[in-house]
């Protein structure tokens, strides 16, 4: 018997996994339904773009996102207290997770989203259906920004990467592997240019939980 979840399980523990596939693309289209509601939400309810949030990402939300934000599946993002800038694309074809006090400039891309390098491997013949007669391979990897780090406007993070905690990274940067805590980084790719200096991180008062 087949199992409709196969490809999905696939995607989430990081092997190649068929493109499209019917149960991924209904999580793909309710996450649209849920991201147009709240990329419509005016920015002055607050409330409600949590609300919107909260629904997007399957879990509470007591972030500030700043519209337009565009996302594949939205329930593989799990975001702290922190703020993200317009523009900004998370394709979250695996978990993408965010820690608490990180800013996010605009245009930012993380893409946990990926395929194989080799065409041979990239693509699948599919003649069972002749109107779309072969099938993209994808190869999705998860993506860490730890607490405190801000990531500068128009960066691009690729899967599998982690970035450590307090880290800047600088505009533009293309992160293709991961960086330390307390490093200032910037390029393509993006590579570390020195250390943070030594004085200790900020203990900010918590954001009160909304919902």
């Amino acid at each position: 018997m087949d199992d409709p979840q196969a490809e999905y399980r696939k995607l989430l523990a990081g092997e190649p996994h068929l493109q499209p596939d019917a149960y991924t693309g209904e999580l793909q289209e309710q996450a649209r339904r849920r991201l147009k509601a709240f990329n419509d939400t005016p920015m002055d309810d607050f409330s409600a773009r949590l609300a919107a949030l909260s629904a997007l990402f399957g879990r509470q939300a007591n972030c500030l996102i700043l519209s337009p934000f565009h996302c594949d599946y939205g329930i593989h993002i799990e975001i702290g207290t922190s703020f993200v800038n317009a523009n900004c694309t998370f394709l979250d074809s695996n978990r993408i997770t965010i820690g608490n006090h990180v800013l996010f400039g605009t245009g930012v891309q993380l893409l946990a989203a990926g395929h194989p390098v080799h065409p041979t491997d990239r693509y699948l013949a599919w003649p069972q259906t002749p109107e779309f007669p072969f099938r993209g391979v994808g190869l999705a990897k998860p993506i860490v920004i730890e607490d405190f780090c801000w990531i500068g406007a128009g960066t691009i993070v690729l899967g599998g990467v982690t970035i450590g905690r307090g880290t800047t990274v600088g505009a533009g940067s293309v992160v293709t592997k991961s960086l330390p805590p307390m490093v200032i980084a910037a390029g393509n790719p993006c590579r570390v240019i020195r250390q943070q200096d030594d004085r200790p991180l900020p203990v900010l008062p918590p954001l009160p939980q909304q919902g």
